[in-house]
């Protein structure tokens, strides 16, 4: 009985806030969880304001649309955790370790209130801290280049290796500072380099003198990534689209094996000539043509992807599909040229590499025709067979020269 008059006295010390106008949010759930429950009574028989009132509330409530949820980040209580011996969580250290930074660049503890999310990430691009920004500038570096200033892109560390330039590392890591963190400028800086446009063609002293090419004495050749040589097939065949933004296109699910993780929805075999980027990539679900040129695995973060040169990537440019159906897009092109052999092939050069056929491509391409037209069995003279256009296309997609980087003296 003494509880329910303790009850009965806190709601009615809440009803008199409420009249008053000082009822706390937290108290004023409890006022409307008695209201709803009809624990409270209500009515608006004795006010024909209140009434009006009431009414246009209610309409103007139900006018306004249901709230979208989504998932956000709320900094918590700061707690300070002992550390698993050897990653055995029965053998923790006596004493907790402290909120803080890497020990290896900075030595401050975190003491605020709160989780230190805030201040680790401070911290992360704090002025004195060049060790963010230097990783930053190795992995752009290594992207262009090949290879970084630091060979190992993702380990920094003890057991990392020594940088090979560093005053240059220092230097690149203080104007991406000064520059507000920008990536654009920095790979500005890089391109628009006398050493970024090196020949991939080493003379003979810096051959002996630097056989690895540490002193980026040349260019390294260097395959295009993936993402790179599906996009280039697509600008030669013409099917590209240079827009931007929208939704991403489902993978054909003709080129891939089926499994348990199988989409259910099926995209078509060119992605709808999009870019890469905008391709759906599902985790367990990677597009085979770009598995074979070594896209990693989307559960990892990689600093630096591995670079193969294996048989299979052969024969997915010969084999694969989407490669099929895009030489046919290409050879069509082609046919439709009112040109000379000679133009066509100029033609296919200057698409694919960027340059215009040599007199010993001119002739070794003329003996293909040749070769392909008695195979197929056709006139020598007919130069709009589709057939024959699209195996000349399909070779010039499968040379060395259209996934690697190559540049002359």
């Amino acid at each position: 009985m003494q509880a329910a008059t303790i009850v009965f006295d806190r709601i009615a010390k809440i009803v008199l806030k409420w009249q008053n106008g000082s009822l706390p949010e937290y108290e004023l759930d409890v006022l409307n969880s008695l209201v709803l429950q009809d624990l409270l009574p209500t009515s608006m028989d004795q006010s024909t304001a209140l009434s009006v009132a009431v009414t246009r509330f209610r309409k103007l409530a139900l006018a306004v649309p249901k709230p979208v949820y989504a998932r956000s980040i709320v900094d918590g209580h700061g707690e300070d955790e002992a550390v698993y011996v050897r990653g055995n969580h029965k053998t923790m250290t006596p004493e907790r370790a402290p909120r803080r930074f890497l020990t290896a660049a900075a030595t401050n503890v975190f003491s605020q209130p709160g989780s230190g999310r805030r201040q680790w990430a401070d911290a992360l691009v704090h002025p004195n801290n060049t060790l963010t920004s230097r990783v930053m500038v190795n992995r752009v570096w290594a992207h262009l280049f090949g290879r970084g200033l630091v060979a190992t892109v993702d380990n920094f560390g003890a057991m990392g290796e020594r940088p090979t330039h560093p005053e240059l590392l220092d230097h690149l890591s203080y104007r991406f500072i000064r520059d507000g963190w920008s990536l654009k400028r920095l790979i500005r800086k890089l391109v628009l380099s006398n050493t970024y446009r090196l020949s991939t063609q080493p003379v003979v002293r810096s051959k002996r003198v630097d056989p690895l090419n540490q002193w980026l004495s040349h260019m390294p050749v260097r395959r295009l990534p993936a993402e790179a040589i599906r996009d280039s097939i697509l600008a030669v065949s013409g099917r590209l689209q240079h827009h931007m933004f929208g939704p991403s296109v489902p993978i054909s699910l003709k080129t891939v094996t089926a499994s348990r993780a199988r989409p259910r929805k099926d995209g078509p075999l060119d992605g709808a000539g999009r870019r890469s980027v905008y391709q759906e990539i599902r985790r367990n679900y990677l597009p085979g043509f770009l598995r074979a040129f070594d896209l990693p695995n989307a559960s990892v973060t990689f600093g630096q992807r591995a670079v193969t040169n294996v048989p299979t990537q052969a024969l997915a440019l010969m084999n694969d599909p989407f490669v099929i159906q895009q030489t046919s897009v290409w050879a069509k092109q082609v046919v439709g040229m009112n040109a000379s052999f000679k133009s066509r092939i100029n033609h296919l050069h200057l698409s694919a590499y960027s340059r215009p056929a040599t007199r010993r491509e001119q002739s070794r391409f003329r003996k293909i025709l040749n070769s392909l037209t008695s195979q197929l069995k056709v006139r020598p003279s007919e130069l709009n067979d589709l057939r024959v256009w699209q195996a000349i296309c399909h070779i010039m997609i499968g040379r060395k020269e259209f996934i690697f980087l190559i540049g002359d003296p």
